[in-house]
């Protein structure tokens, strides 16, 4: 069995997403597998961005594990038309404030650090799992 090294910058999803929702409007990029056809997406992205948001939304994106978040790239393709996105769980990478994170889901990291036990916390954000 090979043991993986973890860097500092290593982090888990529950830390991925208190560092976008903590971000105040900065500009971050993300790699995430979409659940649709399950492809690699990369996005450049930022959040707090209100422009051409119409009502409130049929659903809380955080309720289901998502982050509702503003697509710049496909934002200077459209001309700032339908460019909110959601991130999913599914989060692979995450560029944010010049540091570069390699994010893992928290229940591979318990499966590495703890064995088969399911009734344990995530190492790193000490969540319940």
């Amino acid at each position: 069995m090979t043991t993986k090294a973890f860097k500092d910058t290593d982090i888990c999803t529950t830390q991925a997403f208190e560092k976008i929702d903590n971000s105040n409007g900065k500009i971050f990029r993300s790699k995430f597998i979409k659940k649709s056809n399950g492809k690699i997406r990369s996005m450049l992205a930022r959040t707090n961005v209100r422009k051409n948001l119409k009502g409130k939304g049929s659903f809380d994106p955080k309720e289901y594990g998502l982050r509702r978040v503003y697509d710049m790239a496909l934002a200077r393709k459209n001309k700032d038309e339908n460019c909110y996105r959601h991130i999913n769980s599914n989060i692979e990478y995450l560029k944010i404030k010049g540091t570069e994170h390699n994010v893992y889901k928290c229940s591979n990291l318990a499966k590495y650090f703890y064995g088969k036990s399911e009734n344990e916390n995530c190492p790193m954000c000490n969540t319940k799992l």
